[in-house]
């Protein structure tokens, strides 16, 4: 579907983003960099330049009376989230400067969003009640910001009106918008599971008619609502599941995680022969997808199939590429972070399944950003006789067996 654009204009955060160029398409414009030059100087000092291609008859300024949305996507190898982060008050200014209205930003992945807890929580009067996995994570951080609150304040001030985003890390994101912007609604955030339900229950996957083959894993107790979720939405009423967690005694390193089978569901049987299917907002090391899908669950028979989907698939070492070769997963994730996922040198990219969700993102743009109503899951039925107002696949995975 492609939407009426009159009033929206969008702006790269940087030139040849992919994401950025399939979500202006949805609304009729064929390249996104004609309207702004990412320029930067010799020195490194960036100068968003606004052109003339949005040219008025009255003699108003390029921008004036639209909403500005300003379009970021994470890619290690143009553009790291700290140059980006630092792109942004330049960019909202030249936009303004220009006439816009408001301004918008679009992060296909919200920036910073897994430095979600506050260092000093361990001088806080509950301390002693958190959790041993929350107590673990407010021990290792010594001396550092806040990240996610630095990152929501600096937009505030740099007079960003609404934010949408796919599948923020924690709801600490909303808590942290509405203390900082108050109680308009500002922060949308693009939920996963509907896209995950539809897509699996028309991928040809095994499944059985009511979920008989399939068993639904989930990697750590941060996966467990958007487990919940899947499962109500999905009505598979004979699927099993398994509850596993983690810690890590090294952040960020793979090698050094430690998962553990917590919950099994009455109607388990065992692996054998079975579809496991995970759902997790995002791979990086793949490290506890290894540890909980492969390591944690061998004992209880040797699966057909081991399916993954992913909000977003970051993929920050060759050694993600080697885990889901070396354990044949079928990963299945959005296009969040477009340089990263049609890779063509790295082990197991046959068996990575791309999913276009721009059209998700332009149809919360057009529906409820514009207008300041808060996000609603689109229906089941409606998704499904709508399918391509939502999503598309443009990279289809080859299926290999565990």
């Amino acid at each position: 579907m492609t939407y009426e654009r009159e009033g929206i204009a969008f702006l790269p955060l940087r030139a040849n983003d992919n994401f950025a160029r399939r979500l202006s398409n949805k609304f009729g414009i064929s390249d996104p960099d004609d309207l702004v030059k990412n320029i930067s100087f010799s020195n490194g000092e960036y100068c968003p330049t606004i052109t003339e291609v949005l040219k008025t008859l009255d003699g108003t300024k390029r921008l004036s009376g639209r909403i500005a949305c300003i379009v970021y996507s994470y890619t290690k190898s143009d553009l790291h989230t700290m140059a980006a982060f630092g792109r942004l008050p330049y960019l909202t200014d030249a936009a303004y400067r220009a006439g816009a209205k408001e301004v918008y930003l679009i992060m296909s992945e919200h920036m910073f969003d897994r430095q979600d807890l506050d260092p000093n929580l361990r001088y806080d009067k509950d301390y002693e009640n958190f959790s041993d996995g929350k107590k673990r994570k407010i021990d290792k951080m010594q001396g550092q910001p806040f990240s996610l609150e630095v990152a929501i304040k600096s937009f505030y001030n740099y007079g960003i009106k609404k934010v949408l985003t796919l599948d923020r890390h924690s709801e600490a994101t909303e808590e942290l918008y509405k203390k900082i912007y108050g109680p308009n609604q500002v922060f949308f955030n693009l939920d996963q599971i509907p896209i995950a339900v539809d897509y699996l229950l028309n991928s040809g996957i095994d499944i059985g008619e009511d979920g008989e083959n399939l068993v639904i894993v989930v990697a750590d107790t941060g996966a467990k609502e958007r487990a919940d979720s899947f499962c109500e939405r999905s009505g598979l009423l004979k699927a099993a599941r398994v509850d596993c967690n983690k810690y890590r005694s090294e952040p960020n390193n793979p090698k050094k995680i430690i998962a553990e089978i917590i919950k099994r569901s009455e109607n388990f049987n065992g692996m054998e022969g079975k579809i496991l299917f995970s759902l997790d907002d995002k791979g990086d090391t793949f490290g506890t997808l290894e540890k909980t899908l492969v390591l944690g669950l061998e004992m209880d028979g040797r699966p057909k199939q081991i399916h993954v989907m992913l909000s977003h698939m970051l993929f920050s070492s060759r050694e993600a590429y080697e885990i889901i070769a070396d354990n044949r997963m079928n990963v299945h994730g959005s296009n969040s972070h477009p340089n990263m996922v049609f890779k063509k040198d790295e082990p197991g990219v046959d068996q990575i399944s791309v999913i276009d969700f721009t059209p998700y993102f332009a149809w919360a743009l057009v529906n409820h950003v514009v207008h300041g109503k808060p996000l609603i899951n689109p229906d089941k039925k409606y998704l499904e006789t709508h399918r391509e107002e939502f999503y598309k696949v443009i990279k289809k995975g080859k299926y290999v067996d565990f």
